[in-house]
């Protein structure tokens, strides 16, 4: 039995660390960038943004209201944004598969999910982890 206590222990641990190891490295101008000059124009110049990307629409909406709350935060509050998306994911996705495994596998499974998704990034607010995190909620629901 404690063998199974330290396995929820370790991967309880990694579930709540991990995200936040890669909010502090570096900078990235592709995809990062991008997403976040959407979310900055989509309230400003909205024909600027949904012209071209129209179909993550709501994506562009969520991360405006998110740089609305935390402004001053920048790249550091977008990828904020990110692991707490990945935390909403992880819950929503327990909350689903509690009932088919115990918990210190189901949490062993999730933190190995997290990790390989992740792969150490700081990811950023964007229509991926949205997408999971929505998908997840339904499952959920």
């Amino acid at each position: 039995m404690p063998n199974r206590q330290y396995r929820e222990w370790f991967a309880l641990s990694v579930i709540v660390v991990y995200p936040f190891l890669g909010i502090w490295q570096g900078l990235d101008f592709t995809d990062t960038g991008y997403s976040l000059t959407n979310y900055a124009l989509i309230l400003e110049a909205p024909k600027s943004v949904l012209a071209f990307w129209s179909k993550i629409w709501l994506t562009s909406m969520i991360g405006a209201g998110w740089l609305a709350v935390g402004h001053d935060l920048g790249l550091i509050g977008a990828r904020f944004a990110g692991a707490l998306t990945s935390y909403l994911c992880i819950l929503f996705s327990y909350h689903s598969l509690k009932r088919y495994a115990d918990r210190a596998t189901l949490l062993t499974a999730l933190a190995i999910a997290l990790i390989v998704i992740t792969r150490g990034r700081g990811k950023i607010l964007n229509y991926n982890n949205i997408t999971a995190v929505l998908l997840a909620a339904a499952t959920c629901l």
